[in-house]
C-alpha cells in the first residue's frame, strides 16, 4: 500500500494539469457546488496521513485556498489533536500503522466532542467494500486516489457548506425558541397576545421557507449528480459486455470472473442511481393531485413485475380497489416497491402469497399489503423506513435499502401515514393511508413543499402551541443530514 501511495504522489502533477476526475470534470463539479446560495467561507481542516509528502501536498493546496491546516502522521496523534481543538473537517487516510482510518473514525464518532465533525476518507483503496465500510463507520465522503487536487478542494468546500448551513439553521432555531420564551413572559405581564403570536408566526414562516429552499437545493444537487453518473456507468457496463463477447474465448477463468464482477457492480450502481433519482423526485411534484384508479395502478404493477411473479409463482389477491386523490406515477412506485419486497423477502421454498386489503376511514382510504414472508423483528420496524437501512446482507437479499424510504416519502407527500405490523416467520402487513376523492374539492389533497409540522405552525391558535411546535424544528435538521448522506453516497459511487 505504501508503494501505491508513492505512485499516487508521482502522478499528482500530471493529474493537476489534466483535471482528472473519476466521474465528471472538476469544472462540472464546481458548477454544481456553486449553485448553493450560501457563500463559501474558510474553515479549519485536520489532514491525517502517514506519508509526509502526501501531507505536504494537501496542506499546500488547501492553505492556498484559505483554509487553516493542521496535520497528523498517525491515528493516535489525530485523535489527540481533534479532541484538543476540534477542526471543521477531517481528511483521513485509511491504511496507517498502529491504528487505521476506520478505527480513527469510529473513535471520533463515539466522542461527543468530535461526533459532528465531517470526515472525508481519501485513500488508494478502490474496492466497493472499502467504500461501504467507510460510510458505515461514519464517513461523509470518499475520495479514491489518484485524484485531482481541484476535486479534493470542491468536495471539501461542499462538506463545509453543508456544515455551515446546518449550524445556521440550528442557531436560528435556538434564537427563535428564546424569542418565543421572552414573548411568553411578556404576554403573562399583560402584552397583547395577538401581536406576539403574529410576529412569531411570521418568523416561523420565514424559517420554514429557508428550510424548504435548502432542502430543495440539496435534492437538486443529489438529482444532478446521480443523473450525470448514468452515462459513464452505462459506458463501463457496455465495454465490459463487449470484452466478454469479443474476447471471452481467449480469456482465462480469472479474467472472465473479473468481467463478471464489473458487470455485477455496474448493474448494482445503476439500480442504486435509479432508486436515488426516484427518491429525490418524490417531493418535487407541484401539480395538484387528480383522481387515480388503484385497479389501473395495480394492473401496471403486475405488468412491471410479471417476470418475478411468474418465476416465484406468486399468488396476488385483492379486493375491488377504489379511486383516490393522488399522483399515479408515485402510486405505481408505492405499490410496486411494497409488492416486490413481499416477493423478495419470502423464503425460496415458499410460494409468496400477497393480499391487498382496503377500507374507508373518514376521508382516507386505509390500504394493507399482507404477505407470508420472513417477517421483521419488532425492534427494527421503525428503522425499515429510513434510507440505506438494511436488515440483511446483499448476498441474502439484494437491494439498496431505499425502497421503503421512498414509500414513506410518497405517502408523506400524499399527507398520509405508513407503518408495518409483522411477526417473524409468519409474515408482514404494511399499512398506509391515501386521500379520498372528496379531498380534491375541499382542497385537502394539494401537495405542498411545507411539511405537516410547518402547516400546523402556521395555523396554530395559541402561543403555547407555537412554542411546542417549534421544538419540532430539529427534525428538519435531521432531514438535512439525510440529504448530506445521500449526496455523499452519490459522489462515492463515481469514485
Amino acid at each position: 500500500m505504501v508503494l501505491v501511495k508513492r505512485i499516487y504522489l508521482g502522478l499528482v502533477g500530471m493529474l493537476l494539469n489534466s483535471g482528472f476526475s473519476p466521474f465528471a470534470s472538476p469544472t462540472q463539479l464546481h458548477s454544481v457546488v456553486n449553485s448553493h446560495s450560501i457563500k463559501s467561507q474558510a474553515g479549519s481542516i485536520l489532514i491525517v496521513d502517514d506519508v509526509p509528502d502526501s501531507l505536504r501536498l494537501l496542506s499546500r493546496m488547501l492553505t492556498h485556498k484559505g483554509y487553516e491546516i493542521r496535520s497528523a502522521l498517525s491515528g493516535v496523534f489525530a485523535l489527540q489533536t481533534a479532541r484538543a481543538a476540534p477542526p471543521d473537517l477531517i481528511l483521513l487516510d485509511i491504511n496507517m500503522p498502529q491504528m487505521d482510518g476506520y478505527e480513527v473514525c469510529l473513535q471520533l464518532k463515539a466522542d461527543a466532542r468530535t461526533r459532528e465533525i465531517p470526515i472525508i476518507f481519501i485513500s488508494a483503496l478502490n474496492d466497493s467494500a472499502d467504500r461501504v465500510k467507510a460510510f458505515q463507520v461514519g464517513g461523509a465522503d470518499y475520495i479514491a486516489k489518484p485524484c485531482s487536487m481541484e476535486e479534493v478542494s470542491v468536495r471539501v468546500e461542499n462538506q463545509l457548506r453543508l456544515c455551515r448551513l446546518q449550524a445556521q439553521l440550528s442557531s436560528q432555531s435556538v434564537r427563535l425558541q428564546q424569542q418565543i420564551n421572552e414573548r411568553d413572559r411578556a404576554l403573562r405581564a399583560g402584552k397583547v397576545f395577538l401581536e406576539v403570536r403574529q410576529q412569531i408566526q411570521l418568523q416561523l414562516q420565514k424559517l420554514n421557507e429557508e428550510l424548504a429552499r435548502s432542502n430543495q437545493e440539496l435534492e437538486h444537487f443529489a438529482h444532478g449528480v446521480a443523473h450525470d453518473l448514468q452515462q459513464p456507468l452505462q459506458s463501463i457496463s457496455g465495454f465490459a459486455r463487449l470484452l466478454s463477447v469479443k474476447y471471452g474465448d481467449s480469456l482465462d477463468e480469472t479474467a472472465q470472473q473479473y468481467l463478471a464482477c464489473i458487470a455485477d457492480s455496474g448493474n448494482h450502481l445503476q439500480h442504486l442511481i435509479q432508486d436515488l433519482l426516484a427518491y429525490a423526485q418524490v417531493g418535487q411534484q407541484v401539480q395538484p393531485f387528480a383522481p387515480v384508479d388503484c385497479n389501473r395502478v395495480l394492473a401496471q404493477v403486475r405488468t412491471n413485475l410479471n417476470a418475478a411473479i411468474a418465476e416465484r409463482s406468486v399468488l396476488l389477491t385483492h379486493a375491488d380497489l377504489p379511486e383516490v386523490a393522488g399522483s399515479e406515477p408515485q402510486l405505481v412506485q408505492l405499490f410496486q416497491n411494497l409488492i416486490s419486497n413481499a416477493i423478495k423477502f419470502t423464503r425460496l421454498e415458499v410460494s409468496p402469497h400477497i393480499r391487498i386489503s382496503v377500507t374507508l376511514e373518514g376521508d382516507r382510504w386505509l390500504f394493507g399489503v399482507h404477505d407470508n414472508g420472513i417477517g421483521i423483528p419488532s425492534q427494527e420496524m421503525e428503522r425499515v423506513f429510513q434510507a440505506f437501512q438494511r436488515l440483511h446482507s446483499t448476498r441474502q437479499y439484494p437491494g439498496n435499502g431505499i425502497g421503503l424510504a421512498t414509500c414513506k416519502k410518497i405517502v408523506d407527500h400524499h399527507q398520509g401515514k405508513i407503518w408495518v405490523e409483522s411477526q417473524l416467520d409468519v409474515g408482514s402487513s404494511f399499512y398506509f393511508t391515501l386521500p379520498h376523492l372528496s379531498t380534491l374539492t375541499t382542497g385537502l389533497a394539494n401537495p405542498s413543499i411545507l411539511t405537516e409540522e410547518s402547516k400546523a405552525l402556521e395555523k396554530s391558535a395559541s402561543l403555547d402551541q407555537d412554542r411546542q411546535k417549534c421544538r419540532l424544528l430539529p427534525t428538519h435538521l435531521e432531514a438535512l443530514r439525510l440529504k448530506r448522506y445521500l449526496d455523499s453516497s452519490l459522489i462515492d459511487t463515481s469514485s
